[in-house]
């Protein structure tokens, strides 16, 4: 008999599925760009960029230090493409979503192919990657790949290359995200106790990943611990934000279930336990009014790092409760759990769609992002933090270039004549042109 895994059609199918996920992730992103631009996008909710450029490697209420070279990466990168940051952290997340969808292709042989597809099809239906902040979608995408580097241990022909790059990946998720310890240590603890292969190089990369972290401690943790404000209480209350809440009490059913039936992928315990142990901490977090606890839509974006992982978890618990299934009757159950959460993923992306746009926006409205939008002009930046020369006559245009010139070119330019950047070029500019070209 023909191995499920070797059929050809099928193998064509998959590999349809995983291009029409990519596709839709690329296409949903250049709609919200294209609503960005022309001012549909509510980015007054939406918060993609809010703190900027940062002085110091630890930042205050904590950040380690992957998050100041974040940020401080996309300031110099508007800086130097003319970018505004909303574009950067949008196509930002627009990498991470195809990224994901990759990795998720990319772990068939550990999860089949009905399990990646479904992870696939699951991470580009992620509601949070409509409102992302600043570094977590890069964070999401650490944390997925630690915890694929931490199960490749195991069974890694090349042990010493695994290990390298299992640190690697650990140390990059925690030095953006303190919060990321918590999946990454239930996963390392999982895989400890099941696999015992993997217990020694396991413990050299956590060794490596524990040395290099509490090295970067010495670069200003210690000074944000001292000047932290003390009132740093939240909204008290629980809430999983923009993640779909059956992703997470169904992901866990179906996964324990899964546990339960004997044969599984090696993902698919870790996976749960990150799962598990990041939700623990967070909604304890929340209850302690350490974390925000704001309901959705307004929620934090907290669980948004947890989202790919649970998207994978769910992949491995439909592999294996495929696999064990050898009744009509059983596959019929898992199909349908299947297409339950899928559905109920979808329903909740369609949701976030009404909270995104503007009143008089939609996603209808951005649909063909290849052409203008008809009877709208590219949104205007804020009037303070631009200067409009469009009513300038073509002589005082000439006496901008003559004495101004110096810090024009560090500005951008609008295509409704604002020039827009940062706010020192800008005074400098409206200096010059009170002395020197007055009306």
């Amino acid at each position: 008999m023909t191995d499920p895994e070797r059929r050809p059609a099928a193998t064509r199918i998959w590999a349809a599925g995983i291009g029409a996920c990519l596709l839709f992730a690329f296409y949903t992103a250049s709609v919200y760009r294209t609503g960005l631009h022309y001012g549909g996008v509510d980015v007054e909710f939406v918060w993609f960029w809010v703190h900027g450029r940062q002085d110091t490697l630890w930042v205050a209420y904590i950040h380690p230090p992957l998050y100041a070279v974040f940020m401080n990466a996309v300031a110099t990168l508007q800086d130097r493409t003319g970018l505004h940051t909303n574009d950067i952290v949008l196509l930002t997340t627009a990498g991470v979503q195809l990224a994901l969808i990759v990795l998720a292709a990319a772990l068939r042989p550990r999860i089949g192919r009905a399990g990646s597809l479904y992870a696939a099809a699951l991470i580009a239906l992620t509601p949070s990657a409509m409102r992302p902040l600043e570094q977590y979608p890069a964070a999401a995408l650490l944390g997925a790949l630690a915890i694929v580097a931490f199960v490749r241990l195991g069974d890694s022909p090349r042990p010493r290359a695994a290990i390298a790059a299992a640190a690697v990946a650990g140390l990059a998720a925690v030095e953006i995200s303190l919060l990321l310890w918590f999946p990454l240590g239930a996963a390392a603890v999982v895989l400890a106790v099941e696999r015992p292969a993997a217990r020694r190089p396991l413990g050299a990369a956590a060794a490596i990943v524990l040395a290099a972290f509490f090295a970067s401690t010495f670069l200003g943790l210690w000074d944000v611990l001292a000047d932290t404000r003390g009132d740093v209480s939240q909204m008290r209350g629980w809430s999983f934000g923009w993640t779909n809440p059956a992703m997470i009490w169904g992901t866990g059913a179906a996964g324990a279930w899964a546990l339960l039936r004997g044969p599984r992928s090696s993902l698919l315990a870790p996976t749960l336990a990150a799962g598990a142990a990041f939700t623990g901490v967070v909604v304890l977090l929340q209850q302690m009014a350490y974390a925000d606890g704001a309901g959705y839509p307004d929620s934090f974006r907290y669980f948004s790092l947890i989202d790919p992982v649970l998207a994978l978890a769910a992949g491995a618990a439909l592999h294996a409760l495929w696999t064990s299934a050898h009744t009509r009757r059983a596959r019929i159950l898992v199909a349908a759990a299947a297409l339950a959460l899928l559905g109920s993923q979808a329903e909740r992306y369609v949701d976030g769609q009404a909270w995104i746009w503007r009143d008089d926006a939609s996603f209808a409205r951005f649909a063909t992002p290849w052409k203008a939008p008809e009877g709208l002009r590219p949104a205007a930046p804020d009037p303070e933090d631009s200067v409009d020369i469009s009513g300038f006559d073509d002589a005082r245009k000439d006496c901008l270039r003559a004495h101004c010139s110096t810090w024009i070119k560090d500005l951008r330019v609008h295509p409704r004549g604002l020039l827009h950047g940062d706010p020192g070029p800008l005074d400098a500019l409206r200096g010059c042109i009170e002395a020197s070209c007055p009306k």
